[in-house]
Parts: C-alpha cells; sequence; structure tokens
C-alpha cells in the first residue's frame, strides 16, 4: 500500500524502492485457510507494482543507520547499502512464544506463511483421532480452531484461553462464537496458563496438563526486532515508537505503518496489531512522507473502527460492530451471512491494492471525529500500548 501510494502520488519526482524478503504477496489474514491445506493464490509481487515505476529487491534488511539515511540489504545479488531521503518502516510481526518453555521447540503457528505451511504437513499427517490443542482465545486462536474443526472432523480439537475465548466481543458475539465451537465439538478451557509445551502435552501452572498431539500458538504476536537492534526508540514490546504523524520518535524520516510500529501516545491505544490498521497506516505513512519531501504541512494519524470480522470455518462467521474505539456494541452478523461480510472483506484488501496501483490516493478509512495528539514519550508509555 505505501509503496503504491508513494509512486503514484510523487510521480516521476520520486524514486521508490520495495524491499521484501520473499517475491510473492503474503495474505496472513488467509493464513488459517492455508494451515488445513486451502489453495491460496500466489500474488506476485511484481504484478502488483506493474506500471507504477517501484523497484521491487527481493532481500532481507540487516540494519538501519538513521544518521546517514542508509538501510543494509543482503540479497542473491549480495550486500547492499541503500540511501533514502525518507522511509517507511512497515516490517510487520511474527509469532510471539511469550518465553515459555518449549514454545519455540514443539508448538507451531499460523503467524507466518512459512509457519502456516508447516503445521499444514503436520496436520495432514495426523490420524484419524489425534488431539490438536490451540493456545490463544482472541480471533486468531477462534479462526484456527473453527477452521481445523470444520476441515477434519476425525480430530479433537481444544481451544484453551488464559481469559475468557472471545473477550473483545459483545455478548451477542460471544454467544455465536460459543455456538459454532459447539457445533464444531471444539473443546474449551477458559482461564488455564499455560506454563510449558512439550513434545507431546500442554502444562499447566495449575499443575495439570492435557495430551497434546499438535499444538498451535496464537497467544499474540511479537513485532519485528530491527528497530530495536538498529538503535531506535521502541515501545516495550518492541514497536517502533512514532509521533501522531507516523514519524519515528527520534528520526523524523523515518515513517512507521503496521504491526511493527506503534504511536507513542495513550490516545492510540485502541490503534491494535491488525490488518484493519495495518492498510491505513501505511496510506497515512505514505501521504506523509510525500509531504515531508514536498516540504507540506503533515497531518497527524487519525483512525475509527467499525467492525471485528471473524471467520468461523468456511461456512460460518461472524463481524461485530464496534465503535471507534473498538469497544463492541450489542450488533452481531453471524452464520452464512457473516461468512459472507467477512469473505468479501478479505477480497476487498487485494481489490483496494489493486486500485490503488491504477488511480493513486482512492484508498481510505474510517476516522474518529479528531485526528490522535502528541502524547506520552515512548517510556512513559501505557503497559497496553505494546
Amino acid at each position: 500500500m505505501a509503496a503504491l501510494r508513494v509512486a503514484g502520488r510523487g510521480g516521476r519526482g520520486v524514486d521508490v524502492t520495495l524491499v521484501n524478503d520473499r517475491d510473492h504477496f503474503v495474505e496472513r489474514i488467509r493464513l488459517h485457510q492455508m494451515a488445513v491445506g486451502g489453495k491460496l493464490p500466489v500474488r506476485s509481487i511484481a504484478k502488483m507494482i506493474r506500471g507504477t515505476g517501484v523497484r521491487l529487491l527481493v532481500g532481507r534488511v540487516g540494519a538501519i543507520d538513521a544518521e546517514k539515511r542508509r538501510v543494509s540489504v543482503s540479497s542473491e545479488e549480495g550486500e547492499r547499502d541503500i540511501s533514502y531521503d525518507a522511509l517507511i518502516y512497515a516490517l510487520g510481526s511474527g509469532p510471539a512464544d511469550s518465553g515459555l518453555e518449549g514454545v519455540r521447540r514443539f508448538a507451531e503457528n499460523i503467524a507466518t506463511e512459512v509457519g502456516a505451511r508447516k503445521l499444514a504437513d503436520r496436520l495432514a499427517a495426523l490420524p484419524s483421532g489425534g488431539r490438536v490443542s490451540v493456545v490463544g482465545g482472541g480471533l486468531t486462536g477462534i479462526e484456527a480452531a473453527t477452521e481445523i474443526a470444520e476441515a477434519r472432523p476425525d480430530l479433537g480439537v481444544r481451544l484453551v484461553s488464559d481469559v475468557s475465548i472471545g473477550a473483545g466481543l459483545s455478548e451477542a458475539g460471544g454467544a455465536a462464537v460459543f455456538g459454532a465451537l459447539a457445533e464444531l465439538r471444539v473443546e474449551t478451557r477458559e482461564y488455564g496458563r499455560v506454563a510449558k509445551v512439550t513434545k507431546d502435552s500442554i502444562v499447566f501452572w495449575e499443575g495439570d496438563s492435557m495430551p497434546s498431539d499438535v499444538t498451535i500458538w496464537c497467544a499474540g504476536f511479537a513485532p519485528n526486532a530491527l528497530g530495536r537492534s538498529s538503535g531506535l526508540a521502541c515501545t516495550r514490546s518492541g514497536r517502533l515508537a512514532l509521533d501522531p504523524f507516523l514519524r519515528s520518535v527520534d528520526a523524523p524520516e523515518i515513517f512507521g505503518a503496521g504491526d511493527g510500529a506503534a504511536i507513542a501516545s495513550a490516545e492510540a491505544e485502541h490503534i491494535r496489531m491488525a490488518c484493519a490498521t495495518a492498510m491505513p497506516l501505511g496510506a497515512h505513512a505514505a501521504d506523509n512522507a510525500l509531504a515531508m519531501l514536498s516540504g507540506r504541512r503533515l497531518e497527524p494519524f487519525g483512525f475509527g473502527f467499525f467492525g471485528q470480522c471473524i471467520s468461523l470455518g468456511r461456512k460460518r462467521g461472524i463481524v461485530q460492530r464496534v465503535t471507534h474505539e473498538d469497544v463492541p456494541v450489542d450488533s452481531v452478523v453471524t452464520g452464512r451471512f457473516g461468512a459472507r461480510l467477512k469473505e468479501a472483506v478479505c477480497r476487498f484488501t487485494i481489490a483496494a491494492l489493486a486500485m490503488e496501483r491504477l488511480i493513486a490516493g482512492t484508498y481510505s478509512w474510517p476516522r474518529r471525529r479528531r485526528a490522535i495528539v502528541a502524547g506520552r514519550a515512548p517510556a512513559a508509555l501505557p503497559a497496553s500500548i505494546g
């Protein structure tokens, strides 16, 4: 989104390089489908940016030198440094292991394409009667558990959470989730604190354990560590700390977007890691980067949620209406119509990128009545601002 918008709105006066560690676009919001063997289209980034002037460099950034305004990139062509006038940091997130014993070694994840493919292989090899445990009662865990239970009704699927499952949903939304879990015969355990994961079990702090042939860790995401390793100011969890204009708080030529960055203001606490926030952040970072380069005034970021879309397998879904601050209200769409709406939202993300390629600046998003204003310094961020 950011590269397409900068190139399209900046015209020939801007040279845009997109650095990515693979040559195709990964639809993370569909990785739970990949995990059960779903065939997802391979979307070539070269085709997605065709005709825009954006140059794709397939490689991995090893360091950012904010003082010299350059990044170090490793690719098949070797090591190289790339200078920049403006940098948009959109490295995203990966699986979080919560620092618990055995998670990295024994648990699978659907936070990455590699993780989803590995999980798909393990599930395909699991015989009838096998036991699958999904840890994490948020949206990712709910989607993973229901997708697996629907695709493999011969398996015993459990959903484990250290809080209530679907805690961010309304009463009606929560009832719809539990109804779907019951229909799909997914066992649930709430307020179960996992202490460690072994090859064939989950051990709880409460002292008991449960057998598990495949354990899937869906208890949160961890931001890319490049910002912190490059000496840039970050939040407690390692997200690049931003001002309300989406600039790094200590390197104003660097803009941040997506899961790997967070606005250092208490007013931005509601902007969680999500596809729903990543695309608006990317578009706004692009607009402000162009404004900085052309000497125009930067605008503070404004965003308001509309709803939470949750798939419960291929036949069921929920669209939970929320306030702009992401607080659920008693308005939900469920069942097959909910599934259709969820699928429409997933398709829209790709369509929005295609439209941005053709007509830059067309993408827009719901906003709060007022934009975010300057807030606390990164060191004083509330614990909830990750």
